[in-house]
């Protein structure tokens, strides 16, 4: 006897974007998630690599914290 379980979950592009930009947050990364919050982006799969990718449309300084500290 065999016995499959399958869990499906259904997410609007914004929903999708609200959850990635609060992951980034629990993890310190709240910089790359307010860049993410007031850009343009897309989410495609790509079927030959089997992966998901993110398209981010803006450019993201990515500042070191020894520089704002020096202030």
């Amino acid at each position: 006897m065999r016995i499959n379980n399958r869990l499906e979950i259904r997410l609007t592009a914004s929903d999708l974007k609200q959850a990635l930009v609060d992951y980034l947050v629990k993890q310190d990364n709240e910089d790359i998630a307010e860049f993410m919050k007031s850009s343009k982006w897309g989410l495609d799969y790509l079927y030959r690599s089997k992966e998901w990718s993110l398209l981010i449309d803006g450019i993201y300084d990515k500042r070191d914290n020894q520089d704002d500290s020096s202030e």
